[in-house]
């Protein structure tokens, strides 16, 4: 995994019975809380933290509405650079965290999320 590219850190837990590893999770660094690689969870899981609705993210973001919705079903991600961006700076600032690593994980959930569309 090279750095800089995500929050995340592949923690292994092994088996006391075999000399094997048994599963391999993500956890956040910036919540310490084990999550999954989607783009929709990831947004979902931010939301609900900062108590917003769709209707808020879109009203600040200047999005539409479906198009949040869309998000969070997964059936669509923030392509348009302009949402990201704002979309970092908005949860950077509600959580008080770094714009930049924000904006660094949403675009790696994108990335995720998009490459699983395609297989």
């Amino acid at each position: 995994m090279r750095r800089g590219i995500s929050l995340d850190v592949l923690i292994t837990s092994w088996s006391p019975d075999q000399n094997e590893k048994k599963e391999r999770t993500p956890i956040s660094l910036s919540t310490g809380e084990r999550k999954g690689r989607d783009f929709s969870k990831w947004l979902s899981r931010y939301m609900e933290r900062m108590k917003m609705t769709p209707p808020d993210i879109t009203q600040e973001i200047g999005t539409n509405r479906s198009a949040v919705y869309l998000w969070l079903s997964g059936r669509r991600i923030a392509r348009d650079p302009i949402h990201r961006s704002r979309l970092a700076l908005l949860i950077s600032e509600r959580m008080d965290l770094s714009y930049r690593d924000v904006l660094r994980d949403l675009l790696w959930r994108c990335h995720i999320s998009e490459c699983r569309r395609l297989l």
